[in-house]
Formats: C-alpha cells, sequence, structure tokens
C-alpha cells in the first residue's frame, strides 16, 4: 500500500526496482538481530520504552539508511518530539544495537539520486521500519522483550524528526 501510495504521488521506474525486495526475508532477519541484541544484553528494567531509531550511517564515504534499538526510562506518550527517546547516562544502549537491514539500505541506494528521495526515504524507510518491527514485536518471547517488567512501549522513527508509536507489549 506505501509503494502504491507513492507510485499514484510520483510516477518513476524505482518503485518496480523496490518492489522486488526482499521485504520478508529481512524482517526474518531483524527479528533474529533483536531476539539477539536483547537475549545478550538485556535491558535493565527501568527501562519503560524501546526507541528503533532510523538514521543514515556512511560506510565507506556512502550514505545509506539503517535502523537501531535503544531504550528509555522517560518514556511520555503525549510527548510529540520523541524527546523522551534521547540517550542519557540511563539508556538502554546495547553494543550491537545497529541493524544492518538489506532492505533500508536498498530503498536508500535506490531512491536517493532520484526525484522520488525525499518521499521513498521518508514513507518507504519509516513505513517498513514500523511494519518490520510490529511483527517482530508481536512474535518474538515477551520475556525477552520485557525481562522484570510488566510493560514496554515501542517507537519507531527518524532521529530529531517524525516517529510512529506502536501498540506497547504486555506480560
Amino acid at each position: 500500500q506505501l509503494l502504491g501510495y507513492c507510485e499514484g504521488n510520483l510516477l518513476n521506474s524505482i518503485w518496480t526496482s523496490i518492489r522486488q525486495l526482499d521485504f520478508e526475508g529481512d524482517t526474518v532477519k531483524l527479528g533474529m538481530w533483536l531476539e539477539k541484541v536483547l537475549s545478550s544484553e538485556p535491558p535493565s528494567p527501568e527501562i519503560n520504552a524501546f526507541w528503533f531509531g532510523l538514521f543514515n550511517p556512511i560506510h565507506n564515504g556512502e550514505t545509506s539508511a539503517d535502523l537501531y534499538v535503544s531504550g528509555s526510562t522517560k518514556f511520555d506518550s503525549e510527548n510529540e518530539t520523541a524527546e523522551w527517546a534521547t540517550w542519557d547516562d540511563n539508556s538502554y544502549l546495547p553494543e550491537q544495537r545497529y541493524a544492518n537491514s538489506s532492505v533500508l539500505k536498498d530503498i536508500y541506494r535506490l531512491v536517493s539520486k532520484t526525484e522520488a528521495a525525499e518521499q521513498g526515504e521518508y514513507i518507504l524507510c519509516l513505513g517498513f521500519a514500523g511494519l518490520a518491527v510490529n511483527q517482530i514485536i508481536k512474535t518474538l518471547n515477551r520475556e525477552i522483550l520485557l525481562g522484570e517488567r510488566e510493560r514496554r512501549d515501542i517507537a519507531v522513527g527518524f532521529d530529531s524528526g517524525d516517529f510512529i508509536l506502536l501498540e506497547g507489549i504486555e506480560k
């Protein structure tokens, strides 16, 4: 549906290439990554929410898109800027926090030098990340996600930008 929306707003052959990406396979890979991170580096019980941040890393002089996980003690569902997700001394920042998503990298690579860059990165990267995280959270073991907590909230978004507040997870 997100690709259909993009196609309807801007005719570009790039959308066909993006349709060929392995969204399901990358979601499975992201689920294994998150399970490994949370199992090997569990967040403290004080962490109220997970932030799945979208950012633009530079590798070998080339910019791309990727996702990372962090956690915050300061979650505030009413805060429209997600300032609660900014890092401080109490944040959950696992060593293996970077996902290395092939789909996010490929979307960015495909759209970055076209007229579809802004729309493609914004809609498709945020959309894919939100849908993938939502699916992963629903299938991952609750003990790994929650530890000793009864509930944790979940948000996916651009660092210093828009975000989506997903349904929280409970025991």
